[in-house]
């Protein structure tokens, strides 16, 4: 059976079509996941967001002009979502405990020390990269792959301006990381 094109897609939903439906959530929840975590949101508010996003486009299936773009229409939406949460999570804060710390009586491990301070690390720089960085490096480090296509269109940047563009991040990462 052919891959049904996105418009196929949301005009099947429109009509109740759930097959429709199970196909475009898998097709583009890994690019949601994605544009999500660029935010530097954790798994947990990432997977919210997730669902945010589907339950705006059940909510406003029937609104989208041209289906053929959903795909930017979800990564917009989701974008913003991830920008909201971040700006509410920044404001409250983060007070979950370390995972080395959570319980006092287990023995520490301090290879996993090590590896949890140098991922923190990590985090803690990729926070201060431009948010296009971020974005651009967490779609090319995703656990799900995406082409350089994928990643251009997806940020409507040039397939070209990637692959320098990544030189660059990374090497503002590298100096971040350097300096901490």
């Amino acid at each position: 059976m052919a891959e049904r094109s996105d418009t196929d897609l949301v005009e099947g939903i429109r009509k109740g079509d759930e097959s429709a439906w199970t196909e475009l959530v898998q097709r583009y929840t890994g690019r949601l996941w994605a544009t999500a975590r660029a935010q530097g949101l954790s798994t947990d508010l990432a997977s919210d967001v997730v669902q945010t996003v589907w339950l705006a486009l059940l909510d406003d299936v029937s609104r989208i002009r041209k289906a053929e773009s959903i795909r930017f229409w979800l990564t917009t939406v989701a974008r913003h979502e991830a920008i909201r949460v971040s700006r509410r999570q920044r404001r409250l804060g983060d007070d979950a405990p370390l995972p080395f710390l959570a319980d006092a009586a287990a023995p520490i491990d301090r290879e996993r020390v090590e590896t949890l301070d140098q991922v923190d690390a990590v985090r803690i720089a990729m926070t201060k990269l431009s948010a296009r960085c971020r974005e651009l490096l967490h779609l090319l480090y995703a656990d799900e792959d995406f082409s350089y296509q994928e990643i251009a269109d997806l940020l409507g940047r040039p397939i070209g301006s990637l692959g320098p563009q990544r030189a660059r991040c990374l090497e503002n990462l590298r100096e971040l990381l350097d300096a901490a």
